[in-house]
């Protein structure tokens, strides 16, 4: 069975907020915003033989409500390491590096969503 980490935070949730508010906001905007976060997540995600890193994933769905995005870590093993404060990381990377990479580059995401957005 698969297991999932599902990051909740204050300054995620308002992030969450902000995007939601963006009515005009393109899948392409979410598009590059996943993969932004993605490359600032693998840049803090503890590596032993890299399958962690590369079974980061993102997806991108159009609803009714518009442009939503997904973003996780495939590896059955990755919410153990998300959530563990290990002391064996290399200088670096750190526990909690998905989370890490949505809080500490909020606006900068908010930003990108906010360029691709459709203007009406």
């Amino acid at each position: 069975m698969a297991r999932t980490v599902v990051v909740k935070s204050n300054i995620v949730e308002e992030m969450n907020k902000q995007v939601r508010n963006i009515k005009t906001r393109s899948s392409a905007g979410i598009t590059k915003a996943l993969l932004f976060i993605k490359r600032e997540s693998i840049k803090r995600t503890p590596v032993d033989t890299g399958n962690l890193r590369g079974s980061c994933y993102t997806n991108t769905y159009l609803t009714f409500k518009g442009a939503v995005g997904e973003i996780g870590y495939t590896a059955s093993y990755a919410p153990y390491v998300h959530e563990t404060d290990k002391r064996y990381r290399k200088k670096g990377t750190s526990w909690k590096f998905l989370q890490k990479a949505l809080t500490e580059n909020k606006d900068k995401i908010i930003k990108i969503i906010k360029d691709e957005a459709y203007i009406k």
